[in-house]
């Protein structure tokens, strides 16, 4: 399950091209999105950290793309960019089942321990300060 969604996630944001920015400032602030002690946080954040390293050693261009989505991020409030970042782990997850072709049996497996890891996480949501009622990259591997 961890080497599956820290490779889901940087993965998709590989493919989206997405916004070094905007992952750099919720690596900055991780308390805001992030459960300490969540193995689904955890791996979250070292696919985005693996990202950011990526895109940096590649020196991409910020195209008007990423400019659009930088500025729509820094103009969403706090519950917005949780529910932004719920989406964006279900998306990239939902991705890379197809992309490793994990059989029914395979994605139940992985499904069954999302939610244990979830159960354990949530234990630890009081140390972080995500204004959302539940972990966002919890709610988005557990969708």
């Amino acid at each position: 399950m961890n080497v599956f969604l820290e490779q889901a996630i940087f993965n998709g944001l590989v493919t989206e091209d997405f916004p070094v920015a905007i992952i750099e400032k919720m690596l900055q602030n991780p308390d805001s999105f992030f459960v300490p002690k969540c193995r689904i946080c955890t791996n979250v954040q070292l696919g985005m950290e693996k990202y950011v390293a990526h895109q940096k050693q590649k020196k991409a261009i910020i195209t008007d793309q990423h400019k659009q989505k930088t500025q729509t991020w820094k103009n969403s409030n706090g519950a917005e960019k949780c529910y932004n970042l719920q989406t964006l782990v279900h998306r990239y997850v939902d991705e890379e089942r197809y992309r490793q072709k994990l059989s029914e049996e395979e994605y139940t497996q992985l499904q069954s321990d999302f939610a244990i890891a979830k159960k354990q996480g949530m234990t630890n949501k009081h140390l972080s300060n995500i204004p959302a009622r539940t972990c966002p990259s919890c709610e988005g591997a557990n969708r």
